[in-house]
């Protein structure tokens, strides 16, 4: 069944985790059957180059030039160069060569019958290159092409390349600051971002629209599935440009459009281009591979993938392919090589590191505008094996079902910052799985993960925001403002000239200075998937939770309690010590395993059992889905030091966050802080620690917190610009300026019931 026709595609995360992502496709996102689409591949003629034609004899630098010829031979694929080789040597005037690869091409005509995109053949298959001169000048060109034992060669028009034109070049990891991104001419780049890597050209057009027009400038594409699918799942058996070693002529030009409408709209894009899901037994996605021997395939199994020789030379004809076809694109940032890598059936992380390290050196081998390449991984926390390679330049890990994504956000962006000194992505976050028919959006009409995914990563070193899964959430009112509010607030600060620290606060007081100190909540939780736990977490029973509200080691804590396994412990204890009398809370969002015996909660204050629940389900039986549980279990705890054990005596699995009330101390508003600063420009993110989706789904609300005063450290003397917005809403709040003296800054906070950011710059602040 393939995906855009069943129009279900379910995967899991990763091998141990049992529940399943489904990924729901609307009915426009099926493209039509388009029987008469077929497009004769094979030749048989003599090999000849004929009727080149240039697109335009003048062209801005970094703008694409495209020749087109026609070309005779015998071959049978003209996706194998081993069969056909087309190559363009083009000179600049300076005498530099640059070998470009040709690639075989189809036109096509978009139509939209009845809500349904398809695509129809315009015109006869034809050969393109295509190529953005990267500085000005007169370019010469030579095509040259081989089959057999056949070599010809045919000189095509000259271009010149002139000096006008707005582009800035290709986005690229800067130069001065390692962990940001910035274009060829030296113009800073900050991702504003998300991840809407699947959809209809249509879909792209509209929604694309609305992301630039809010300042949206960064996304990630599956070339793997739908109409983008390009090569891995079946399409139809029958057609000759279909198959394992073949490209998706129509899904190709699809990818086409989109490109072009990044170039147009200022969006600049991951290319991912192999997908774990395809590669997996569990989720139907083998049935539909293309290697798989029984769709005309010859692998008899997913996980000789990352082993079969021939395997591997088909990816680097795809690499070939691909890098003839979008290379010269300005909106191409880089070349995703696989969509979570460590969820595909046999993942190893050594011979997974040979297969990257293969492809990376090929593409640098081929890939003459030098786009970034790296891979993605289902597994939060990465996998040194194959980030740590130096062919892999950027560091890219996705999370789902988190409950308090601005904690998580922060903590592991710092973390893989630091342990591998690259660019760090969240190309992936969301709220579970199975969501049902009404995707994330039911669950979080606010999108409030959304907008706290967005801003967390961003403030805590990474070079863009998180990007939010697409799943319904994205195409939306609140969704928009989110990006504006950020966009507006990063617009021109030049992140990869500075080297940025975090803020550090020395005080956070109320204004008004009749306020007492008090005891505030505090929320901690777990991994329910899509992360690798170290080994220690087997045996780790016991966790500490600070006196700031942390855990010791929050990295070795499971958020589900079920049958004892690696991956799912039965019970944990929590150390902590209530200033004041207070309240430990079990939270319950889920529930799963489909067990005979329903779970069963147990809490256990300082060894003596204090609430046993079993959890059953609630309202009428036909609507109840334990995937949306969403329900809590209080206990009373006095003041002072105990031990709180949490188990499942029961069956199946229970998800869990844990939260303390009255217990982390505030002399202010009880808000988060997170910042960065360098020497003149410090940016500054306040959020209510209850606007979390956790909250939010339980009901919950947040309160206004009261104006505060807050003071800043280690901040150079001077006087700096404070502009403040709300980023719920993004709205200014209020302009003013401020004076920092003695390596200290006072400022004013805002009520705040949500969230609000200030960005401080000094009057020097340049490019």
């Amino acid at each position: 069944m393939n995906l855009h026709r069943a129009g279900v595609c379910v995967f899991r995360l990763f091998g141990l985790i049992p529940s399943l992502i489904a990924i729901l496709f609307a009915s426009e996102l099926r493209p039509a059957p388009a029987a008469d689409n077929v497009v004769a591949l094979a030749s048989t003629g003599t090999l000849a180059i004929s009727n080149v034609a240039l697109s335009k004899s003048q062209v801005p630098r970094f703008e694409t030039v495209e020749y087109t010829f026609r070309m005779t031979g015998q071959w049978e694929n003209p996706f194998d160069p081993d069969e056909v080789r087309v190559d363009a040597v083009i000179t600049g005037e300076d005498g530099t060569r640059t070998v470009v690869p040709g690639f075989f091409y189809q036109g096509y005509r978009r139509s939209d019958a009845d809500g349904r995109e398809s695509y129809q053949p315009v015109g006869d298959p034809c050969w393109k290159v295509r190529f953005a001169p990267p500085k000005p000048g007169r370019y010469s060109c030579e095509l040259t092409a081989k089959s057999g034992d056949k070599k010809i060669s045919a000189e095509a028009p000259a271009f010149v390349c002139i000096t006008a034109g707005d582009g800035h070049g290709y986005l690229r990891i800067s130069p001065h600051n390692s962990l940001y991104f910035e274009f060829d001419d030296g113009t800073p780049f900050c991702a504003v971002a998300m991840d809407k890597a699947l959809g209809t050209v249509s879909q792209f057009q509209h929604t694309y629209k609305r992301f630039a027009g809010s300042g949206g400038n960064f996304n990630r594409l599956f070339l793997t599935h739908g109409n983008l699918n390009v090569m891995e799942r079946v399409v139809s058996t029958t057609r000759p440009d279909k198959g394992v070693g073949k490209l998706n002529l129509e899904y190709c030009w699809c990818v086409d459009q989109i490109l072009q409408l990044g170039e147009q709209l200022g969006i600049y894009h991951m290319l991912t281009l192999t997908n774990q899901t395809n590669f997996r037994t569990d989720n139907g996605g083998w049935d539909v591979n293309v290697y798989n021997v029984k769709n005309g395939g010859f692998l008899d199994d997913p996980g000789d993938y990352f082993t079969d020789q021939r395997a591997q030379r088909v990816f680097e004809h795809l690499l070939r392919y691909a890098v003839a076809r979008w290379d010269a694109s300005t909106s191409v940032f880089s070349w995703d090589l696989w969509n979570e890598v460590s969820a595909a059936k046999g993942f190893q992380p050594a011979t997974a590191a040979q297969w990257h390290q293969r492809m990376a050196r090929y593409l640098r081998s081929v890939d003459e505008a030098k786009h970034v390449i790296h891979t993605n991984f289902g597994h939060l926390n990465s996998f040194a094996e194959i980030d740590g390679l130096p062919e892999m330049e950027l560091v890219s890990t996705n999370i789902y079902a988190v409950k308090d994504v601005a904690n998580i956000g922060e903590i592991w962006t710092k973390r893989l910052i630091e342990r591998f000194g690259k660019p760090y992505m969240l190309t992936e976050y969301g709220i579970g799985h199975n969501m049902g028919s009404g995707g994330y959006a039911s669950h979080d009409p606010e999108r409030v993960m959304v907008h706290n995914g967005l801003w967390s990563p961003l403030l805590s070193g990474s070079a863009g925001t998180g990007m939010a899964w697409d799943w319904n959430w994205l195409d939306d009112d609140h969704f928009y403002r989110y990006i504006q509010a950020v966009a507006q607030t990063v617009k021109d600060i030049p992140f990869s000239r500075r080297t940025w620290h975090d803020v550090q606060v020395r005080a956070f007081e109320f204004a008004d200075t009749s306020r007492r100190p008090y005891y505030a909540d505090t929320l901690i939780e777990g991994f329910p998937g899509n992360y690798k736990f170290p080994p220690e977490a087997v045996e780790r029973d016991l966790f500490t939770v600070q006196e700031d509200g942390r855990l010791d080691r929050q990295d070795l804590l499971h958020a589900r309690l079920g049958p004892r396994q690696s991956w799912s412990p039965p019970a944990k204890s929590f150390q902590v010590r209530y200033p004041v009398d207070g309240q430990f809370v079990v939270y319950v969002p889920e529930l799963g395993g489909g067990p005979k015996r329903a779970p069963r909660l147990t809490v256990a204050l300082d060894g003596n059992v204090v609430l046993e629940q079993d959890l059953l389900p609630y309202g009428p039986a036909d609507t109840y889905n334990p995937r949306a549980y969403y329900r809590k279990y209080a206990v009373d705890v006095p003041a002072g030091a105990h031990t709180v054990r949490v188990a499942n005596a029961g069956g199946g699995t229970i998800a869990t966050a844990f939260e303390l009330t009255n217990y982390v101390r505030r002399d202010g508003p009880n808000l988060e802080v997170r910042g960065m600063q360098t020497d003149d420009c410090i940016l500054l993110w306040l959020k209510h620690p209850e606007f979390n989706w956790m909250y939010r789904r339980m009901g919950m609300t947040s309160d206004e917190q009261p104006a505060g005063r807050l003071t800043l450290r280690n901040v150079p003397d001077g006087t700096w610009s404070a502009s403040w917005m709300d980023t719920v809403e993004a709205r200014p709040i209020r302009q003013e300026t401020v004076t920092s003296k003695g390596g200290e800054l006072l400022l004013q906070t805002p009520p705040t019931t949500k969230s609000v950011v200030v960005r401080l710059q000094q009057a020097s602040l340049r490019r």
